[in-house]
């Protein structure tokens, strides 16, 4: 079987606000955080200011979180009505690859999950371990 080379999607972007009752956060991602944690989170992001999230545009004007949900929850929580973002313009697959590596890569992906992760990347996008 010939190995196909696939690398990390890198959609043409811009950075600008969006309304966060406009994002939706798909089903898949891992559970929130406790509500402690979420106080804790919505404190830091009103003193220290709102992460930049990854999003892609969907063709209804809406926004897809590829990443950060605890991010997102914590700044519904601390009562902001937009959030800075990254907007990307992807495929259904590239933002699904980007969803995927971006959750890899956070530092809150517990074992079980990065398994699943790790997984997904082998067996439905093809990845190997090169």
């Amino acid at each position: 079987m010939k190995k196909t080379k696939f690398s990390l999607p890198t959609g043409a972007s811009e950075e600008k606000t969006v309304r966060i009752d406009a994002v939706d956060i798909p089903s898949g991602f891992a559970e929130m955080p406790d509500e402690r944690s979420l106080k804790e989170r919505a404190a830091y992001i009103l003193v220290n200011g709102m992460p930049v999230l990854p999003v892609c545009r969907e063709e209804d004007g809406r926004y897809r979180l590829l990443a950060g949900a605890a991010d997102l929850s914590a700044a519904q929580r601390a009562g902001l009505t937009e959030i800075p973002a990254r907007v990307y313009r992807f495929s259904e697959r590239e933002a699904e690859v980007f969803s995927v590596v971006e959750r890899l890569r956070s530092d809150s992906a517990g074992a079980m999950e990065s398994a699943y992760l790790m997984k997904r990347l082998l067996t439905d996008f093809g990845w190997t371990q090169e």
